[in-house]
């Protein structure tokens, strides 16, 4: 399923559609949603900590709320593991920074998107994962990544612009992770793998290796 919400704050979800061909999204995000996962529309939590009877909860079906409950159904879907980081790409400040460059050539930016043109690699800062309350790092080796890809085709009509959103396969691009001991693993898409070295900072590399400028709407690790 495809959720479509506001670009401002708090990104309420405007419409959901099985499918986008079609479909302008112009002013709109996209989330997909598996198949295999189911997307409450009245359970609106973000996080585990979220009171649903809270006076003050928003009461709207928004992106965050979706994302979380995305994570969490694919979670439960493999028991093996007890964790999920994701990203919605809000702030790329660390993620673009690519070892010390700001923006590498061949990249761009979006509120909630990075896009990769043909033959580029992005490799990310470093990123921790750390259990508990209070915070105690734990040392994993054993991983599931989840990511999403899509593009945009720009449809121009006498005075009007449409940007329509496609579906770009997950194999698409190839993805590695690596631990500060340098023990790196290219890892198919929602398959697990395992590094020699347990660790919680972790560093990634998405690749694209075809000719197509390539969205990158977010990733999800599972550990």
């Amino acid at each position: 399923m495809y959720y479509l919400s506001e670009m401002k704050s708090p990104g309420a979800v405007k419409a959901s559609y099985k499918s986008l061909e079609g479909i302008p999204i112009n002013g709109f995000v996209v989330t997909f949603v598996p198949p295999s996962v189911s997307i409450d529309p009245q359970n609106f939590r973000r996080s585990e900590d979220d009171d649903l009877n809270d006076i003050n909860h928003p009461g709207v079906l928004t992106r965050d709320a979706v994302l979380y409950q995305k994570y969490e159904g694919l979670k439960t879907q493999n028991p093996f593991f007890d964790n999920v980081y994701y990203t919605k790409l809000e702030d790329q400040s660390e993620f673009i920074s690519g070892g010390g460059f700001l923006v590498p050539s061949g990249f761009g930016l979006g509120k909630y998107q990075y896009w990769m043109t043909g033959g580029n690699s992005l490799y990310t800062e470093s990123v921790s994962l750390l259990e508990g309350d209070p915070l105690v790092p734990t040392d994993h080796d054993t991983f599931l990544l989840h990511w999403d890809l899509y593009a945009i085709e720009k449809v121009v009509e006498g005075n009007t612009v449409e940007l329509r959103y496609s579906e770009v396969l997950p194999t698409d691009i190839s993805f590695g992770i690596y631990n500060e001991e340098n023990t790196f693993e290219e890892t198919p898409f929602m398959k697990v793998k395992s590094l020699d070295t347990p660790d919680d900072n972790l560093s990634l590399i998405f690749s694209n290796g075809t000719s197509n400028k390539i969205y990158l709407g977010g990733f999800g690790i599972f550990y």
